[in-house]
């Protein structure tokens, strides 16, 4: 799995074994929310 952790651990990007997909994965006032870069794509404003 390729991992990247940004600002002190708070964002990470990752992708799961052999996907094409990242994942990204942010701590945001204590919780924990979690979505796919493809999710991103399709819409932007999310």
């Amino acid at each position: 799995m390729a991992d990247l952790n940004l600002m002190d651990g708070k964002l990470q990007l990752y992708r799961r074994g052999d996907g094409k997909i990242w994942q990204c994965s942010a701590s945001v006032g204590g919780k924990q929310w979690r979505i796919s870069t493809s999710s991103l794509l399709k819409n932007p404003m999310m």
